[in-house]
């Protein structure tokens, strides 16, 4: 991306991927050349921040439009990770699993995979099954019957056998999960071909998982405490930064036990000064904390792009009013240049 000169994207908040698929098709976006994004209404100069917070943002709006499922998604960009994204990691294994082999065949799908409710009821019912009655059972159901017509079953129900079990649940679950997507999919894997990212995954499927399956790691006190720098002063100034960085600690430690202790999450503190939550390959940059020595500044203020947070040191020992603040500046700020 070196020498190109940069694309300049607005979207809103709200409507992220739509704002991004508009722009895309206006002004040519092809992964090559960096973007710089602005939140409509939000005044901000893109040095890193808001393009990072945008790739943070896109895979949920995005997911929420063409994904199915809670978290582990089945389909109903690779310039994410190009351009200091952490990539879509929200699909589930059988999703990836296709895009490393491009075989239906190889791809293996339980029914705790399954994302809707009633598909997934329907399977389990049938292998609980323990005969022929059992089975048929199952499909006296109207939603489970039209499942199983759509995979092209035509006879009647009273026709199903015990021994057809393991048939029927794999029929239903590769039709539904796989087949019926299958062009989605193929779509998707295409586009990873756009910089050539897809045969990269294919060659490194191990190393490159983690930017595209959802792996649930909490990102605890411990881990954010050592990823952090401390810019500090000398003298009497850095007895004020000590006690505000005392009263950080105590605060880190709350976020730990998140919305269980009545506080904000590692996470939400993590993207108020980052932009974006911790990705796979790391940050370009350290991240750091600095201190406001003004009085009047009661809040936290964050500079994402350049990871930078920085801490009131106006209140001194009462950790209440440091917390009181802290929670303010990162549940009720949203947004670049808000305050």
């Amino acid at each position: 991306m070196d020498g190109r000169e940069p694309i300049r994207i607005t979207v809103r908040r709200s409507d992220v991927w739509l704002d991004a698929v508009q722009e895309a098709k206006t002004k040519g976006i092809n992964g090559l050349s960096p973007l710089k994004v602005t939140f409509l209404g939000e005044p901000s100069i893109d040095a890193g921040g808001p393009r990072r917070e945008f790739f943070r943002l896109l895979p949920h709006h995005a997911a929420t439009t063409l994904l199915r499922g809670e978290r582990r998604k089945f389909f109903s960009m690779n310039v994410k990770a190009f351009q200091g994204g952490c990539g879509i990691p929200c699909l589930a294994d059988p999703v990836y699993e296709y895009i490393t082999s491009g075989k239906c065949s190889s791809i293996v799908v339980s029914s705790d995979d399954i994302p809707e409710l009633a598909m997934r009821d329907t399977v389990e019912k049938l292998v609980a099954a323990n005969c022929t009655e059992e089975i048929q059972a199952v499909f006296s159901e109207d939603i489970a019957i039209s499942y199983l017509a759509e995979c092209g079953y035509t006879q009647p129900i009273s026709t199903l056998q015990w021994k057809m079990k393991d048939d029927i649940v794999s029929t239903l679950i590769d039709y539904h999960l796989i087949l019926k997507v299958k062009a989605c999919m193929d779509q998707f894997c295409e586009g990873l071909e756009t910089l050539g990212v897809g045969s990269i995954v294919r060659k490194n499927p191990s190393v490159l998982r983690q930017f595209f399956v959802f792996n649930e790691v909490p990102i605890d006190a411990d881990m954010l405490r050592s990823i952090l720098t401390l810019v500090e002063g000398n003298g009497d100034v850095k007895l004020i930064e000590d006690l505000a960085y005392f009263n950080f600690n105590i605060f880190l430690d709350e976020c730990d036990n998140g919305p269980a202790g009545g506080c904000c999450s590692i996470q939400e503190l993590l993207e108020f000064f980052t932009g974006s939550g911790y990705p796979p390959q790391g940050f370009s940059r350290k991240c750091t904390i600095s201190f406001l020595h003004d009085t009047t500044a009661r809040l936290p203020t964050a500079a994402t792009c350049n990871l930078e947070l920085r801490l009131p040191t106006c209140h001194g020992e009462d950790y209440s009013q440091f917390r009181e603040c802290m929670m303010l500046a990162i549940r009720g700020c949203e947004g670049f240049g808000q305050s």
